[in-house]
């Protein structure tokens, strides 16, 4: 599963570098322009570093039960303060909350 997650970072990564080097062309070059991805995806690993820190030091699991609600705490506190940092990320982290917690509603067993 973690090589999986590693694999998919690196080809979003590449994927990143060649649409910024793509955006650059024409009568100047931006490096502000060409760095733009690289840095939500920077900011997106120091995110989550602050939300596992925070999770692990508050937000302690004592039995089986909690371990879904702090999931879903985690998931939480790392879409606000992603939000505040890029407000096009922003919008699809908290599309992607709501179409999670749809799902989780109509697939789950606890709502039935």
């Amino acid at each position: 599963m973690g090589l999986d997650l590693f694999g998919s970072f690196n080809k979003s990564s590449c994927a990143n570098l060649v649409v910024s080097s793509m955006s650059s062309f024409g009568t100047e070059f931006d490096f502000y322009a060409m760095n733009f991805l690289l840095l939500i995806s920077a900011m997106g690993i120091l995110i989550c570093l602050i939300t596992a820190l925070f999770t692990t030091s508050f937000l302690v699991i004592k039995s089986v039960k909690e371990i879904e609600l702090t999931l879903k705490k985690k998931l939480i506190i790392s879409t606000l303060l992603m939000t505040h940092m890029f407000f096009s990320v922003g919008s699809g982290l908290w599309a992607g909350l709501i179409i999670g917690y749809v799902t989780e509603f109509y697939t789950s067993n606890a709502y039935k």
